[in-house]
Parts: structure tokens; sequence; C-alpha cells
């Protein structure tokens, strides 16, 4: 390698490396005030807050400075009312096929089917 050659290299790590540290752009409040404006009652949501924790729930309502919503956990939870200072991003999300329901028709099909299986190749073995 010439003398050029690592010059440009050091350069270019050298004007680069700000970039590759800087924080993330966050969004001011009034970008996720007016989204929770457009989402209608009930819509299923995602929103990260600024301190790392990420609450998945229903959209009950917007105001000023609260977005409230009804978190969907195991267990159920009281409204939880977020201010939109505290909020890094919202997600809109659609509710997955795998209830926990489905889950369980899903395992005992499996069940089914495997003691089928079994029993056919124990006719098929002469037993």
């Amino acid at each position: 390698m010439t003398i050029q050659s690592v010059l440009a290299f050091v350069l270019v790590v050298v004007l680069t490396a700000p970039l590759a540290t800087a924080a993330p752009l966050q969004e001011p409040p009034s970008v996720w005030q007016a989204f929770a404006e457009r989402l209608e009652s009930g819509a299923f949501v995602e929103v990260h807050l600024k301190d790392g924790k990420k609450v998945k729930g229903h959209f009950i309502q917007s105001s000023d400075d609260i977005f409230r919503m009804k978190p969907k956990t195991r267990v159920a939870v009281p409204i939880r009312d977020l201010q939109y200072r505290d909020i890094e991003s919202i997600d809109r999300k659609h509710e997955g096929f795998w209830s926990p329901g489905m889950k369980v028709l899903v395992g005992a099909g499996i069940a089914v089917g495997a003691a089928v299986i079994v029993l056919v190749g124990a006719y098929a073995a002469g037993g």
C-alpha cells in the first residue's frame, strides 16, 4: 500500500466515525400525536418508549399530551396513559393468526395425526 492509500483510508475512517456513533433521530412528540389522531379506536398498536420498554395493546383515545391504550396482557391490567414525550415510536400492528385456542387445536391435530400413523404402522407390521 502506498502512503496515499493509507492516508485516504485514515481520512475516510476519521470522517465517518462521528456518523456511526451519532444517536438516532428522535421524532418530536407532535409527530406521534398527529399519528394517534388518525388511529381508529380499538386499533392494535405497539408503542416503544424512550426507556426501552414496549407496550402492545389496543388504542383507546388521544388527547393533547396523553396516549391512552389498553395493554394486551395475559392478566387483565387497567388502561394505561402514556405521555407523548415518553414515546419513541408507535407501530400499527395486526393481531396474529396464532391465538391460544388455535395453538391448542393445531397441537391436538398433530397428536391425532401421530396416533393414526402409529396405529397404521402397527397394523401394517401385522400386530
